[in-house]
């Protein structure tokens, strides 16, 4: 997903949404990672990657799309 799209996810709450999209989801999913590691719902925005001191996402080059 797209840095902008995840931002409006985040700010409509639906981590629920964005959750489908987690890297670690997807290798739990195809058994290829954490089997039988449990993680509970993801119910708060992602936390990486901040401009450092603030509650900003990235807005170096970078623009990293925001993660869990």
């Amino acid at each position: 997903m797209r840095s902008q799209a995840v931002l409006g996810e985040i700010q409509q709450q639906n981590f629920e949404g964005l959750w489908k999209y987690d890297q670690l989801m997807a290798q739990k999913t195809a058994n290829k990672a954490f089997d039988p590691f449990e993680e509970a719902p993801l119910n708060f925005p992602p936390s990486y990657k901040f401009d450092k001191g603030t509650s900003r996402y990235d807005t170096s080059e970078k623009q990293r799309v925001p993660a869990w």
